[in-house]
Protein backbone atom coordinates (compact mmCIF):
# COMPACT_ATOMS: atom_id res chain seq x y z
CA UNK A 1 0.00 0.00 0.00
CA UNK A 2 1.30 3.43 -0.91
CA UNK A 3 1.61 5.27 2.38
CA UNK A 4 1.32 8.61 0.61
CA UNK A 5 -1.72 7.72 -1.52
CA UNK A 6 -5.38 8.30 -0.79
CA UNK A 7 -5.92 4.97 0.97
CA UNK A 8 -2.68 5.40 2.93
CA UNK A 9 -3.91 8.72 4.29
CA UNK A 10 -7.31 7.24 5.16
CA UNK A 11 -5.73 4.30 7.00
CA UNK A 12 -3.89 6.70 9.30
CA UNK A 13 -7.19 8.10 10.59
CA UNK A 14 -7.66 7.22 14.28
CA UNK A 15 -11.01 5.50 13.73
CA UNK A 16 -9.45 3.11 11.21
CA UNK A 17 -6.72 2.19 13.66
CA UNK A 18 -9.38 1.11 16.17
CA UNK A 19 -11.60 -0.95 13.87
CA UNK A 20 -11.09 -2.47 10.43
CA UNK A 21 -12.20 -0.65 7.30
CA UNK A 22 -14.95 -1.92 5.06
CA UNK A 23 -14.06 -1.39 1.40
CA UNK A 24 -16.75 -2.02 -1.18
CA UNK A 25 -15.38 -2.37 -4.71
CA UNK A 26 -17.97 -2.06 -7.47
CA UNK A 27 -18.02 -1.97 -11.23
CA UNK A 28 -20.65 -0.08 -13.12
CA UNK A 29 -20.96 2.82 -15.45
CA UNK A 30 -24.69 3.20 -16.00
CA UNK A 31 -27.62 4.82 -14.26
CA UNK A 32 -29.12 1.33 -13.79
CA UNK A 33 -26.10 0.34 -11.73
CA UNK A 34 -26.63 3.37 -9.49
CA UNK A 35 -30.10 2.10 -8.52
CA UNK A 36 -28.64 -1.27 -7.52
CA UNK A 37 -25.87 0.39 -5.52
CA UNK A 38 -28.40 2.54 -3.67
CA UNK A 39 -30.28 -0.62 -2.70
CA UNK A 40 -27.00 -2.12 -1.47
CA UNK A 41 -26.21 1.06 0.53
CA UNK A 42 -29.59 0.88 2.24
CA UNK A 43 -29.18 -2.80 3.13
CA UNK A 44 -25.60 -2.27 4.32
CA UNK A 45 -26.64 0.64 6.55
CA UNK A 46 -29.38 -1.40 8.19
CA UNK A 47 -27.11 -4.41 8.77
CA UNK A 48 -24.02 -2.48 9.90
CA UNK A 49 -25.30 0.64 11.63
CA UNK A 50 -22.52 3.09 12.43
CA UNK A 51 -20.00 1.55 10.01
CA UNK A 52 -18.82 3.86 7.24
CA UNK A 53 -17.84 1.94 4.12
CA UNK A 54 -15.22 3.19 1.68
CA UNK A 55 -16.41 2.86 -1.92
CA UNK A 56 -13.94 1.90 -4.65
CA UNK A 57 -15.07 2.11 -8.27
CA UNK A 58 -13.27 -0.03 -10.85
CA UNK A 59 -14.89 1.80 -13.76
CA UNK A 60 -12.86 4.79 -14.89
CA UNK A 61 -16.06 6.47 -16.10
CA UNK A 62 -17.61 6.29 -12.62
CA UNK A 63 -14.40 7.45 -10.90
CA UNK A 64 -14.38 10.55 -13.09
CA UNK A 65 -18.05 11.26 -12.23
CA UNK A 66 -17.47 10.90 -8.47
Amino acid sequence: MDQHGYIGRKMRLPKLQEQPAVVIAVFGSSSRAEAALECFRTQFSSEFAGVEPYWAYTSEIIRKKK
